[in-house]
């Protein structure tokens, strides 16, 4: 449910609201009741009036709670709560579960998964580590957008062009799937080192925080992208290593 199709109401007045469907509810039973059994066999048109009021009371009372859920999964502090598991958990989780082809191992050597968040904060670090070689990860997250950023090391008068062109599978499979790219060289503000950046972002539709689904699609994706990235910066000689 989009936060568009939800009405604030203030608090008053949805207390107000349930107190009037719920005594109209509660009203017309106690009527049914009154009539079956204050008149032998009960007023056809006491019974009538009062099933409907309680039946319209009862849907009103449904559509309140229905209401009130939705507007409650859609409050901020809900919403930064669904972030903070999405960058924490979930997020990590499915990087987790990337193989890198071995020899004798059918389903591939697993990553180790380092997580660096503050609660609260729509951006998260990962360190991926594979047999003594490390890839930092960005992943910034807001509701409708995601953006992906892998940073390698390099010196400040590195050439972009051949760089990015050591990912260019990388590049194309994630361009079919429909992120945007583009590429840098930087110095990062948290540590004051160089990199090759490449960054992807990806704009959806709707809520993703909001959809199982859809949010076990990006999981899986930017652990696909993931994969690529950490694999062709192995080849390419661009992560740093150090012998366990």
């Amino acid at each position: 449910m989009e936060i568009k199709n939800i009405v604030y109401l203030p608090v008053w007045v949805r207390a107000v609201a349930l107190l009037i469907l719920g005594l109209g509810f509660a009203s017309g039973l106690f009527f049914v009741y009154y009539s079956i059994t204050s008149v032998k066999g009960g007023n056809p048109e006491y019974v009538k009036t009062a099933l409907s009021v309680a039946q319209f009371s009862a849907y009103g009372l449904a559509i309140a709670l229905v209401v009130l859920f939705a507007e409650r999964e859609l409050s901020i502090n809900r919403l930064l709560s669904r972030m903070d598991t999405f960058l924490e958990k979930l997020l990590p989780a499915g990087l987790r579960r990337i193989r890198i082809p071995s020899l004798g191992q059918i389903n591939g050597e697993p990553i180790e998964v380092e997580t660096n968040h503050a609660r609260g904060k729509p951006r998260a670090f990962y360190t991926l580590r594979y047999q003594g070689y490390a890839m930092l990860v960005q992943v910034d997250a807001n509701i409708k957008q995601l953006n992906v950023m892998y940073h390698f090391p390099v010196v400040a008068e590195a050439d972009l062009e051949p760089l990015t062109a050591k990912f260019e599978t990388t590049i194309v499979g994630a361009k079919q799937v429909g992120w945007e790219f583009n590429s840098y060289i930087m110095q990062e503000a948290f540590d004051n080192r160089f990199y090759l950046e490449l960054f992807f972002r990806m704009q959806i539709e709707e809520n993703f925080l909001l959809n199982s689904p859809e949010m076990l699609f990006w999981i899986t994706d930017i652990a696909v992208m993931s994969r690529s990235a950490l694999m062709k910066g192995m080849q390419a000689g661009l992560l740093p290593h150090h012998q366990k």
